[in-house]
């Protein structure tokens, strides 16, 4: 989001207007590629878990 005012910003305003469909496709893949990321990591957590079930401490609220 501040990148693209950033460029708003450089460009005189005309980022947001005139390239408005491909920062919201530069968005949808820089989600794209967090979302897998994420997955990638809580698989990796959840098998490491269930490898070490002694190291994982229960949760106590």
């Amino acid at each position: 989001m501040f990148l693209m005012l950033g460029f708003s910003i450089l460009t005189g305003g005309g980022f947001l207007v005139s390239n408005f469909e491909f920062a919201m496709c530069y968005l949808g893949l820089v989600f794209e590629f967090l979302a897998l990321v994420g997955n990638w990591d809580r698989h990796r957590r959840r098998r490491r878990s269930q490898s070490h079930p002694d190291s994982v401490a229960p949760a106590v609220v």
